[in-house]
């Protein structure tokens, strides 16, 4: 599960990071590529962790969105 997050989510949350200021600076978009595992299909058996990290992803992207 840890490589998971760290790659779902640590990687997003760094990307944004570092991004935001130039984006807010000289204007641009981010798109945050997340999965229907995360929105609306929780029946993958073994996909939890995967899952979870995806959905956070979403609320991740609309919390930064207000930023």
């Amino acid at each position: 599960m840890h490589v998971t997050n760290s790659i779902n989510l640590d990687g997003t949350f760094y990307t944004l990071k570092y991004a935001l200021p130039y984006l807010k600076k000289q204007g641009g978009s981010v798109v945050i590529t997340s999965s229907v595992n995360g929105t609306r299909m929780f029946s993958n058996s073994g996909a939890t962790a995967y899952a979870s990290t995806k959905a956070a992803q979403v609320a991740f992207a609309k919390m930064t969105a207000l930023y």
